[in-house]
């Protein structure tokens, strides 16, 4: 909204629970990752997990494996799944 050539800002208030539709997809992913991974603990296996947001951005991407964050870990593509 522009108020006499200036912007202004309003505050949308949501409930705390509030998500975003477009991410259901992704949490619901996320929490059965979470689910599987305390499972495997349960049986013994150390399990590290790391969530990067690349935005769907190559150069997200590329600027990640370039860091050596990736290096040591071993990867699942989780590329196109919810394309």
């Amino acid at each position: 909204m522009v108020v006499k050539g200036r912007k202004t800002y309003q505050v949308n208030k949501v409930a705390d629970d509030w998500i975003y539709p477009a991410s259901f997809d992704f949490v619901e992913m996320y929490e059965g990752i979470l689910l599987a991974s305390d499972t495997l603990r349960s049986l013994g296996l150390n399990i590290t997990l790391h969530a990067y947001d690349i935005e769907s951005d190559t150069i997200e991407i590329t600027n990640l494996i370039k860091s050596g964050k990736l290096s040591d870990m071993d990867l699942i593509n989780w590329s196109g799944l919810f394309t």
